[in-house]
């Protein structure tokens, strides 16, 4: 048996802001051959009816933005910070082994110092999938959040309510309140080409934040997202963020399907949310669960385990 690597090399040439997909592609091979494990590689692309995967007999196939369940293909794509991957046997967000399995027994008593700092130092140093900038364009508080997203991203499967509805139910729900309601757009709005609705049309009663994501996350008294990556990221913040879309960080969330729901969760804002639970989920995924690019042992360890499964289901 041997690993077949579908390299993303478009994503690496166009969108690899911090160079971590190009490093954790250039250290497979490493540890693929310090396991004596033999591999090759064949490119992968991300365009419309590209082909991201060559599949052959007696090969384990790492495929690269997939999503399905077939015993010869796991599936890699970058996580939610940077450095860190997905390496699962389904897929990502929604698709993710994540999504439908959580249990995690740990005393937060003897993690909770360790992630708070790694959660203070992130937003301390700006840092986000996307590049921020230094500033932010913000309303004054009290204000609640909603991050956009694509309507047409492959993620909106999974949503009940997709960006442009969440966006005019909260709209909605807030308008007679001491809120006001603040949206920040996709980061990659303008710079992707879209299709059909793939826009959010911000109306003249939200106020249209721009900038730094975490300085408008930070004044947040709740954050409102589908299934949006910021939304985790606004986790790192100990904000309450509702979902209105399965996703694989939905055990920290409020889930949100309608206007009902919004209705009967928008007392939350006001009381507090459990930090811990927070702060116990991402331990859990940031170190047992997402693979990091500079650790080669996370990365072994799920190599391990998918040819272990894959050599079961032969």
């Amino acid at each position: 048996m041997k690993i077949r690597i579908s390299k993303p090399v478009y994503h690496i040439e166009n969108w690899d802001f911090h160079g971590d997909v190009k490093q954790f592609y250039d250290i497979l091979p490493e540890i693929l051959t310090e396991m004596g494990i033999e591999y090759d590689a064949t490119p992968a692309t991300l365009g419309r009816g590209g082909k991201r995967v060559v599949r052959d007999k007696d090969t384990l196939c790492l495929a690269w933005h997939l999503h399905g369940n077939l015993p010869d293909i796991w599936h890699l794509k970058t996580a939610y910070l940077p450095d860190y991957f997905y390496f699962d046997k389904h897929g990502y967000s929604g698709w993710a082994d994540l999504a439908h399995e959580y249990d995690y027994d740990i005393d937060i008593e003897d993690i909770r110092d360790e992630m708070q700092a790694f959660c203070d130092n992130y937003i301390t140093r700006n840092r986000s999938r996307a590049i921020q900038p230094e500033t932010a364009y913000i309303p004054k508080e009290p204000y609640v959040l909603v991050l956009l997203q694509r309507n047409n991203d492959t993620v909106m499967e999974f949503a009940h309510m997709d960006s442009q509805e969440l966006l005019d139910e909260v709209t909605e729900l807030y308008k007679d309140t001491k809120y006001t309601v603040c949206a920040k757009s996709h980061p990659f709005k303008d710079t992707l080409k879209t299709h059909g609705d793939g826009d959010v049309r911000i109306s003249p009663d939200v106020f249209h934040a721009t900038g730094s994501l975490h300085k408008i996350i930070a004044g947040a008294a709740a954050v409102y997202t589908v299934n949006s990556g910021s939304g985790f990221e606004a986790l790192l913040h100990g904000k309450r963020v509702f979902t209105s879309g399965h996703c694989d960080y939905h055990w920290v969330t409020t889930p949100v399907k309608n206007k009902q729901d919004l209705q009967d969760t928008m007392h939350l804002v006001e009381e507090p949310v459990d930090k811990d639970e927070i702060l116990k989920f991402l331990h859990y995924a940031l170190n047992k669960y997402f693979v990091n690019v500079n650790d080669k042992q996370s990365i072994k360890g799920r190599i391990e385990l998918a040819i272990s499964k894959y050599a079961t289901s032969l």
